[in-house]
């Protein structure tokens, strides 16, 4: 069995090949008596140079750049969401993991907020209003009605005094 630095270019294109053809790697090791090792290694080797495993792009700048107008327009949208829209409106099929990348790349961030948000005015203005509603009430969720002499408990249908 040879090492891989051994390996004529004849066997590694039979390797290639025998791939292709969906044989395993054990069974290309068995074929060409080769270590399964060295057969493993020369797979990945031949994948890394697969079509666009050598760094090209799928996008470019005009595609980054509707990117940003999507993004910007749909800011509390998930990025699959994003993946969605941005591939409708472009040529270049691509994967969420790239749309999350060039998002980075153009400075996006996603973040849980860490602190929860301000009420707004409106909302400050209905616990105003509730709250004038039920000032009424008690600890026990009881509801206190005063008279001018007397306070008294209502619990449950039942007057005490």
């Amino acid at each position: 069995m040879g090492k891989q630095r051994d390996l004529s270019t004849g066997i590694v294109a039979q390797i290639q090949a025998l791939r292709q053809q969906g044989l395993t790697q054990t069974k290309i090791a068995e074929q060409l008596g080769i270590s399964q090792s060295s057969s493993a290694k020369l797979s990945r080797k031949t994948a890394a140079s697969a079509p666009n495993c050598s760094g090209v792009r799928k996008t470019s700048a005009r595609d980054n750049k509707q990117l940003r107008k999507i993004a910007v327009s749909n800011r509390f949208k998930s990025t699959s969401e994003l993946t969605d829209l941005w591939n409708q409106q472009t040529v270049a099929d691509v994967s969420r993991s790239t749309t999350y990348r060039r998002l980075r790349e153009l400075g996006f961030k996603s973040r849980v907020p860490a602190v929860k948000p301000m009420l707004n005015k409106k909302q400050m203005e209905k616990r105003l209003k509730w709250a004038k509603e039920h000032g009424e009430w008690t600890e026990g969720g009881n509801v206190r009605a005063s008279t001018a002499t007397q306070t008294h408990t209502i619990t449950n249908n039942t007057t005490l005094a």
